[in-house]
């Protein structure tokens, strides 16, 4: 089952981190009907003029990495801020759209979860006693 899962659950991920990295900069993909909150503070995220932008191309570049298996658990690793953040944009300021948000962050839990191994070292208490 995991052979199967966690390639499907990469690529899931890994497409939708550049899809709708690439629809941040091209607009190809209406945006859904959202919440007057989280409407109103998408426009003022799209109005700083660089933070949309960033965000774009760090979904691009780290979705292509997932999606060609190179430098997988970094990529992971700088998603984890974009993807809380997703997740934390549609609980609290657009509700309607949480299936997405919840999908996008199960997602990543899980790839991240997969390379726990990989994360230990960052995890691990180290003592400068000796």
């Amino acid at each position: 089952m995991k052979k199967l899962l966690y390639p499907s659950a990469r690529f899931l991920f890994g497409l939708t981190m550049f899809v709708f990295g690439l629809n941040k900069l091209f607009l190809f993909i209406p945006v859904p009907e959202q919440d007057p909150s989280g409407a109103a503070l998408m426009a003022a995220i799209i109005s700083s003029g660089y933070m949309i932008q960033t965000i774009a191309v760090v979904e691009i570049f780290c979705g292509l990495l997932i999606l060609v298996k190179r430098w997988e658990v970094i990529s992971c690793l700088l998603l984890v801020p974009i993807t809380t953040n997703i997740l934390l944009f549609h609980l609290f300021a657009d509700q309607r759209n949480i299936v997405a948000g919840l999908l996008v962050f199960g997602l990543h839990v899980y790839l991240l979860y997969n390379h726990r191994q990989q994360y230990a070292c960052l995890l691990r208490k180290y003592s400068n006693a000796g």
